[in-house]
Order: structure tokens, then C-alpha cells, then sequence
């Protein structure tokens, strides 16, 4: 059975998910929370979710190809949800009796599976479509909001900083990612080069099915980025392009949240780009501003709203 997850009933369910009366995201979470272990700090900071249903690939290195295969990893991430298995996941919904009517509106009977909670997971988190923001309305024709510095910084980000190499934006709706696996700003650090045969031979030991929990808990073997799926010594340290929507509501920045700020974050860019490319990027102090502002109308309205006075 296939859904359209735009208009069929479980996304009607998903969207509403303060509603006791459907089966939601949001609630199959809540009750495969209750008595998980409390979660520890993992090494990979978290992408955001409002792109995910345009992504060819999840996570950090790209270890799962859709939403279907990533959504319940976290239930049996040891330093998420914790929880033993998916199997428990299910025997929590199941007996959850406000679900029977949902899932029976939702599926044409209250079973209840892994296929049933992934498909119900993933079309949550395409709801999550992006937001109109200040950029999006500028490109409509409407500078409200759109400061002038805004708008420098946007000729710089797709013209001299040459931003958009990577972080694209001319696609519909613009993610300002490519999806694509780069070596960024934040490299190895020195430890783990020297440690890099033993990591390598650690990875590829690893069971596809356990990668993510060893990644959870190895720093290490998490900063070898995409070379943990490929196996492929060039893929060592790369890492997917993130999304800039929201970018400023998602600090710390990189992929191991090293980098505190969005200023920061842009002038370690800066200094990466020059550097890979053997050609300064003569920016200025005024002109990385100007990138910052224009990043910050990246943010969608309803989280600019929810801040007004």
C-alpha cells in the first residue's frame, strides 16, 4: 500500500500531531521515549530535518538512501532513544491503546509493524517541508525584510565567496546543499591521522547494521565521515553538504559542532576556501558581515515570529 504523502490520511495524521485522535509522529516518539535511557552527547552534530524529503542520502556520511531506512535508527541508537531493539519500539505502540482507531484510519486495520512505523516516521518528517523566509520573498519580487547587507551578502555567497559551489541554490525549493561529500574547514585532528590504519581497520570490521551505534560512540571512527559506507580511502574526513536553511537558529556549526558561531563558522570557511584553492579570498571585514546577514534571512518566518515581542 503506497501513501501520497501530501494529501492521503496519514499525513493528515502526521500534520495534526497534537491530536489524540491520529496516529502522529510526533506521539509514536513520545511513547517509544517513555523509560528509554537518558541519552549522552554523540560526536556528529545533528542536520537539520526540514530538507531531508530532498535528500538523496541521511546523515553526516550518508549511510542510509531514504527516510524509510533512517527514521529508526535513533530508537536503537545507543546514545539516543537507547532502546534494545525495534522490536520493542513496535510492542510500545501496540500497546498504546489510542493508536488502534488511528492506525486502522491510516492503514485499514490497527496491525502494527516496522513497515507501518517507518512509513508513518518518514511522512512526518516530509512535512517538515521548509518554511517562506525573507530570502524566499526576495526572489518573489518583495525586499521587506531583505536588508540592503542582506542583499550584498547574497551576491558575494553565489558570486566571490563562491558559497553556492556547494551550498547550491538555485534548485526548487532552494536547500542550499548539493548532497554531495566534501572535505571541509574542520580536517582530522592530529590523533586520529596517527591512529588513521587502526580506525581504517576498525571501520571496516563494523556490520553495516551496527555502524551507527559504533559512529554514537567513537569519535574517531565518526571523523572519517563518508569512508565508513564507501570504504574508500579518498572518502576519509568527507562529509555531506548541510542545508543552510535555518542556519542560524543551528549553532554550534561543522560537522563536530567545533565551531561556536555563525560568524566563526563563516570566516573558518573563508580561510578553507583560500586555502584549497591557493588563491586568497581578499573579503572583508564588512563583506563577511554581509554573509552573515544574509544567512541569518535564511531562517524561516515561523521561527522569526515565534521571537517577536
Amino acid at each position: 500500500m503506497t501513501f501520497d504523502w501530501m494529501t492521503g490520511p496519514l499525513a493528515e495524521g502526521l500534520h495534526l500531531y497534537n491530536s489524540g485522535e491520529y496516529f502522529t509522529a510526533h506521539e509514536a516518539w513520545e511513547t517509544i521515549w517513555l523509560s528509554a535511557p537518558e541519552p549522552e552527547r554523540t560526536f556528529l552534530q545533528a542536520l537539520i530535518q526540514v530538507t531531508a524529503a530532498f535528500e538523496q542520502s541521511l546523515f553526516w556520511d550518508g549511510r542510509r538512501p531514504s527516510l524509510e531506512a533512517q527514521v529508526l535508527d535513533p530508537i536503537v541508537n545507543a546514545n539516543e532513544m537507547g532502546l534494545d531493539s525495534i522490536s520493542e519500539a513496535i510492542q510500545r505502540v501496540r500497546e498504546a491503546p489510542a493508536y488502534a482507531g488511528a492506525l486502522k484510519s491510516a492503514f485499514g486495520n490497527d496491525h502494527v509493524d516496522e513497515t507501518r512505523l517507518r512509513t508513518a516516521l518518514a511522512t512526518f518528517v516530509r512535512s517538515l517541508a521548509p518554511t517562506r523566509t525573507s530570502y524566499e520573498r526576495f526572489k518573489r519580487g518583495s525586499s521587506e525584510a531583505f536588508s540592503a547587507s542582506a542583499q550584498r551578502g547574497l551576491r558575494l555567497f553565489d558570486g566571490k565567496a563562491g558559497c553556492s559551489s556547494c551550498h547550491s541554490m538555485h534548485d526548487q525549493p532552494a536547500r542550499f546543499s548539493d548532497g554531495l561529500f566534501h572535505h571541509g574547514a574542520v580536517s582530522l585532528s592530529s590523533e586520529d591521522t596517527a591512529r588513521l590504519p587502526e580506525l581504517v581497520s576498525q571501520t571496516i570490521s563494523v556490520a553495516d547494521d551496527e555502524i551507527g551505534n559504533v559512529i554514537a560512540q567513537n569519535r574517531h571512527i565518526a571523523a572519517l565521515g563518508r569512508f565508513v559506507v564507501t570504504h574508500n580511502p579518498k572518502d576519509i574526513g568527507a562529509f555531506r553538504t548541510p542545508s543552510l536553511l535555518n542556519v542560524a537558529l543551528t549553532a554550534p556549526y561543522m560537522h563536530d559542532g567545533s565551531v561556536a558561531t555563525l560568524e566563526d563558522a563563516v570566516n573558518i570557511e573563508i580561510y578553507y576556501r583560500s586555502l584549497s584553492t591557493g588563491k586568497a579570498l581578499d573579503l572583508t571585514t564588512s563583506d563577511r558581515r554581509d554573509i552573515v546577514e544574509f544567512l541569518m534571512s535564511l531562517t524561516s518566518d515561523m521561527w522569526v515570529d515565534s521571537n517577536r515581542p
